[in-house]
């Protein structure tokens, strides 16, 4: 999804932020739409790098 990569914090702050913009009643539909799909993606984003962070934990116990 992000061809740079962009901290976790980062993108959790993203989501967060179009979560404010969505709670807004006067928001036209198509962009609603659109907000959620790329809060969608930001928050799979940061669910790979909570993943990645889990494995990189597991190994370094097994390892040491």
């Amino acid at each position: 999804m992000e061809e740079k990569k962009v901290s976790f914090e980062q993108t959790v702050g993203d989501a967060k932020e179009i979560l404010s913009k969505l709670s807004n009643p006067e928001l036209p539909l198509h962009e609603s739409v659109a907000l959620y799909k790329e809060g969608s993606q930001k928050i799979a984003y940061a669910m790979e790098l909570l993943e990645q962070a889990k494995l990189e934990i597991q190994e370094e116990e097994v390892e040491g």
